[in-house]
């Protein structure tokens, strides 16, 4: 898998100088290196104002150190005087790649891949562009696969498609892109306000980090960069952080009681699951060697759902001290000799769907 990376999404013709300004920083300061920008809401004659407003966001960000993704189509070029064969002039303005939404043909985009500039792919239609434009040969390094983003709701991809059409570009070794969306932003491409836009559907309505986090456990997603303009303070640290998250990470709420060794085992900081899976839940035994003492029964609860956290109690000496992640709902086999702590948040649930064998996971404790 690729190196992971963040990046935003800025809408010049929603801002002042002044606010974009403050809002790069900012991401900048959590982690975002990437920024997405796009013309082709503008139309083929934008306004000229507007147009010079783009162009000092985009040197704005360089001087930051971001790299400028920017979205065009073939009627793009004549706004800033270039033919379609001089993709490298660019990088006179600022801009690091161009992301094709209307293709050109196969081979034109293979010559284009020689120009001194990156170019993005769109990943989500799955069909075979881009083995098409392997066919002549193109300069590998230099292209990139992005999906598209999708204001209305359930317009998004299913999952299904979502992983086929990422595993075409990374099976070609190719980096790709997705969208998440922020729930405090409302400011897109379109002229109407957009509350998430995203590639996904299935994520549409999470919290920011957890989407994020998402994405990347496909392991089919090397940059994910935020729709819609602009995050809250809080969610720019809460995706900011996914950076830095190398195991499956899961929001929970427990128990306000739990005893110290309990509240040990949930920090354990070597929690993974075993490889002899089990389809009805997650053991992480290590715990069993490592923590010391006793686990005396209590919260015995009858019935366990899809998402509750367990430890084994003293009912059961040879595997006390396991910690257990239930996935069947109203399941009762345990009886007492578990102790029922908390339950992963309904959020991050369907993160435990992607988790396999010999996953690494932790635990976030929030309220």
């Amino acid at each position: 898998m690729f190196k992971k990376e963040l990046g935003i999404s800025i809408y010049p013709e929603h801002f002042s100088l002044e606010e974009i300004k403050t809002y790069l920083e900012k991401c900048k300061k959590n982690n975002m290196t990437k920024i997405f920008f796009s013309l082709i809401h503008l139309g083929k004659v934008p306004d000229e104002k507007l147009i010079q407003k783009y162009q000092e966001v985009f040197l704005m960000a360089k001087e930051m150190g971001y790299y400028n993704v920017l979205d065009v189509i073939e009627e793009t070029f004549p706004i800033f005087g270039f033919k379609t064969d001089e993709v490298y002039k660019f990088k006179t303005l600022g801009i690091d790649c161009l992301r094709l939404d209307s293709p050109l043909l196969p081979k034109i985009v293979a010559d284009l891949s020689y120009r001194n500039i990156d170019l993005q792919i769109n990943i989500s239609n799955n069909d075979n562009f881009i083995t098409n434009i392997l066919d002549f040969k193109p300069k590998l390094e230099n292209l990139y696969g992005c999906h598209n983003f999708y204001p209305l709701k359930n317009s998004a991809l299913a999952l299904d498609a979502f992983l086929e059409s990422s595993k075409r570009f990374v099976d070609l070794g190719i980096h790709t892109s997705a969208f998440v969306g922020s729930l405090q932003a409302l400011k897109g491409p379109q002229k109407y306000d957009v509350p998430q836009l995203v590639s996904l559907e299935i994520i549409r309505n999470l919290p920011i980090r957890s989407q994020a986090k998402y994405l990347f456990k496909t392991n089919l997603v090397s940059s994910v960069y935020v729709g819609n303009q602009a995050m809250s303070d809080e969610e720019i640290v809460e995706f900011g952080g996914t950076l830095t998250i190398d195991k499956f990470e899961f929001d929970i709420h427990l128990n306000d009681d739990l005893l110290p060794i309990e509240q040990e085992i949930i920090n354990y900081q070597n929690h993974f699951w075993r490889g002899d899976v089990s389809g009805d839940f997650v053991r992480s035994t290590y715990p069993r060697v490592d923590v010391e003492g006793e686990v005396t029964p209590n919260h015995i609860k009858q019935s366990l759902n899809y998402g509750d956290l367990c430890i084994v109690n003293s009912n059961n000496k040879h595997y006390q001290k396991e910690l257990i992640i239930i996935l069947q709902d109203n399941y009762k086999e345990l009886k007492d000799t578990v102790n029922f702590i908390g339950h992963i948040k309904s959020y991050d649930l369907p993160l435990l769907k992607l988790m396999r064998g010999w996953d690494r996971f932790s635990f976030r404790n929030t309220k």
